[in-house]
Order: C-alpha cells, then structure tokens, then sequence
C-alpha cells in the first residue's frame, strides 16, 4: 500500500520525545473532540494503542473492561455491566466522569447502542498472522503445548476479528485500521477523531509489526482455511485502505446512510441518518422524478439505536402517498448529499 499521499507529515511522538502531550488528564481537550469506543481484538496492536492513548488522555479519562475477572478493569464496568447489568446508566457516568475512551477485549454487540457507530475504532490484522501471534502467545504465558495447526483447529480461535465485530458493516465504523502500517492508520485515526495518540509500540512479539512470520503452504492454507469470515474483513479494510488512498480522504465512513420500502402502494417506510451527528436528516422522496415531499427522519427506530447506527434511535419516517399504479417510481434521497437511500428507487408492482 502507499500511504505517502494519505496522510500529511506528522511530527514523531515517542515516550521521551520533548513536546509530545502531556500526561495529564486535567489538560483541555479540544471542542470537537471525539470519544472512542476501541474494539481491542487480541494479537492486534492494541495494547500499544491503549498505552498511547493513556500518554495522551491521562489514565484519568480511560475506562477497560477485560472481563469480570481482571483487575485492569475499571470499576464503573464492573459496577454497570457487571453488576447491576445496566449499560445505559454506564454510558450516562462515562459522560458525567468525563471518560473519553473505552476499551477491552470486548464485541461491538455488547456496547452497540451506547456509542455510535461513527465512534468505534479497531485495527485489523492478517488473519494468518493474528493467528499465528496468538499462538506463540499461548504457548509462552499459558503453557499450550500442541502443535500450530492443533491450535488453529480450535473454534475459540478462529475469526476472532469479524467475531469481535458481530458483522457490522466496517463501512460505518469510523475508523478500521491496518496493523502491518500501524504508523499511517494511527495518523488517520488522529484526524478522524481529533486526537493525538503518540506511537507507542509494546507488548509485540516480533521486532516489526509488518514482519511476517514465516510457516510451511499446508499450514498457512490450514489456517486461511478456518478464518475465511476474517480473510474477507481483512480484504474489505484493505480496499477501504486502498479507495481513500486514491481519492486522498480520511478513512471516515459514507456521512449518511439510511433505506426505504414500500409499506403498501400508499405507504413509504425508511429511516436515515447522518453518521457524525444527532442531527435530524433531510429526506426528499420524488414519484416518477417529481419532487412530492420533503420530510425530517426523526422517528424512533428500536432497530435503528439497538444497531449502534444512532444513539438515539430516533431516525424513521412515514409517508402517505396518494395511491399509486404499478410501474410508478419512487425514489428517498438524502437531501444534503444527494445519495439515494437504500433501496431507492422503488418500483410499485
């Protein structure tokens, strides 16, 4: 991949670089500021990422939750998911505290609803060598004592990563990185959300993120052969990689995204919505090209908010339309980009 043109220069950032953010959690963080929910699949850099966004927030502003039983998780997870199981009122003391980023070995299913979509960050890996890393980990800190491929032949270890993701569209997460060019995704992660996370790389067991291990055809075709769910993820961040490369934006998602259908020949259902932002969207619905209606999706959708792709949930509309013939068309576009929704245009039959 070429990432020259991606990103702009950025002044180098280390642990005992001069200049870089201060270790505080009482410093100001700017007005667009973004918080972060960080799926933090194993074996991906992210424990290297965590450690740099503690040099940049402060430890003050970070909440992990890696499970009931470790003690790196941070009390109010402990208290609101694993308690008293009330994850709405965890969000609520995460905003009051001031938290600005969340993260642990955790699936985007769990926390889905409570963040936004725009919000959630995760890196990638081959999955070949996110397996291969894992195990090499296992057999230094739990004592495994099989064979690489009896290892990938275990189903808690097979697509981990699509797994942690609970197949929701990487297109509408706000930030997919690449681990093999952790340094350029990490750029394009500080300009999506604002931030700026030094590059602090820890807790590797190779010298290199992009060093490859090297192992026999048979046994990388055994493995490729058990993460098929995760080869196709990988593929799709690569080409989403590749795509904004060539058109030189940010890895951001689509800034809106919504649907529509055809209740009956007179009512129209859909919901949209602006990724980045609770405001209320601007739909325009045309019948056979005309321009009928102009409405703003604000109805309360439960699919909509349990999804992730709105807190709120409130991103549906309905529409009555005068009874229409087969053949006729009607077409939802999103009024400030001027993208169809999905499934538009409808075909009355």
């Amino acid at each position: 991949m070429h990432f020259d043109s991606l990103v702009p220069r950025r002044r180098e950032i280390g642990p005992d670089s001069a200049g870089g953010p201060p270790n505080s959690s009482e410093r100001s963080m700017p007005r667009a500021f973004i918080p972060m929910l960080f799926v933090h699949i194993p074996k991906t850099a992210g424990t290297s990422f965590r450690n740099g966004v503690q040099r940049y927030l402060g430890p003050d502003r970070m909440v992990v939750d890696y499970g009931p039983k470790q003690s790196i998780t941070s009390n109010l997870v402990r208290k609101w998911r694993y308690e008293d199981r009330q994850p709405a009122k965890l969000r609520h003391a995460f905003d009051v505290q001031g938290k600005k980023f969340l993260s642990g070995h955790i699936q985007l299913l769990d926390y889905v609803g409570y963040f936004d979509l725009y919000s959630v960050a995760t890196f990638l890996r081959d999955p070949v060598q996110r397996v291969i890393s894992e195990y090499h980990h296992f057999v230094r800190h739990y004592g495994f004592r099989e064979s690489l491929e009896d290892f990938a032949q275990i189903p808690n270890f097979q697509n981990k990563q699509s797994k942690a993701l609970g197949g929701i569209d990487i297109e509408q997460l706000g930030f997919v990185g690449i681990v093999e060019h952790y340094e350029d995704s990490l750029a394009i992660l500080n300009q999506h959300f604002g931030w700026e996370v030094p590059s602090l790389v820890t807790n590797m067991g190779r010298k290199q993120l992009s060093e490859n291990y090297k192992i026999p055809r048979q046994t990388r075709q055994l493995i490729e052969d058990h993460n098929h769910l995760d080869s196709i993820l990988y593929r799709q961040a690569s080409e989403r990689i590749y795509r904004n490369d060539r058109t030189g934006e940010t890895a951001a998602p689509e800034p809106a995204s919504g649907a529509c259908r055809l209740i009956s020949k007179n009512l129209l259902r859909g919901w949209a919505c602006c990724i980045a932002s609770e405001r209320p969207t601007l739909v325009r619905i045309y019948i056979n090209g005309e321009q009928h209606a102009e409405l703003y999706a604000t109805q309360y959708r439960p699919e909509i908010q349990k999804k992730g792709i709105k807190r709120s949930g409130c991103a549906g509309f309905d529409l009555d339309l005068p009874e229409l013939k087969s053949g006729d068309e009607v077409r939802c576009v999103d009024a400030h980009s001027g993208r169809n929704l999905s499934n538009s245009p409808l075909t009355v039959v």
